[in-house]
């Protein structure tokens, strides 16, 4: 399995609605409070908007491309704020996220040998998701794992 394990349909019906959410209000702050707070100059008025939209292009790419990557040897978590590699030797397994959610955390959990947890953005609890939300994607993860195809290559982390 080599492409990316970013959670089945009611995931992304979630992230497509997060990403929508951010472009409105993105849109709107855009438009209306940068248009209104910089009135000082010519140069303001054109400037701060386009910041705002350069910021939530940014946050809505970042949605959309939240994902469990999978390579040969290689686990690749990319989240809203940052991107993490670890080697797929140093996984124990992959949890689903917690059955309450959580604000901050919320997600498939990465346990790793050294039983730090990584949690993953992947998939989390909300109005649009059912109890089972995660727990088909960490089966499919965990198979992966278990088949011994990431563990195969070895690949050098660079820091």
């Amino acid at each position: 399995m080599g492409g990316g394990a970013s959670g089945g349909g009611s995931t992304r019906r979630v992230r497509y609605v997060q990403a929508t959410i951010a472009a409105f209000a993105g849109g709107v702050g855009a438009v209306g409070p940068t248009s209104q707070l910089a009135t000082t100059s010519q140069t303001t008025v054109v400037s701060a908007p386009l910041a705002v939209l350069s910021v939530t292009a940014l946050a809505v790419y970042r949605i959309l491309h939240v994902a469990i990557v999978l390579s040969p040897g290689l686990v690749t978590i990319r989240g809203l704020r940052s991107t993490r590699s670890v080697r797929a030797a140093d996984v124990l397994r992959f949890g689903p996220p917690p059955p309450h959610g959580t604000l901050l955390r919320a997600g498939l959990r990465v346990v790793l040998l050294d039983c730090r947890v990584l949690t993953a953005a992947v998939s989390g609890h909300g109005g649009l998701d059912d109890e089972s939300v995660g727990h088909a994607e960490c089966a499919e993860l965990n198979r992966w794992l278990e088949s011994g195809e990431g563990r195969s290559a070895v690949v050098p982390l660079m820091r």
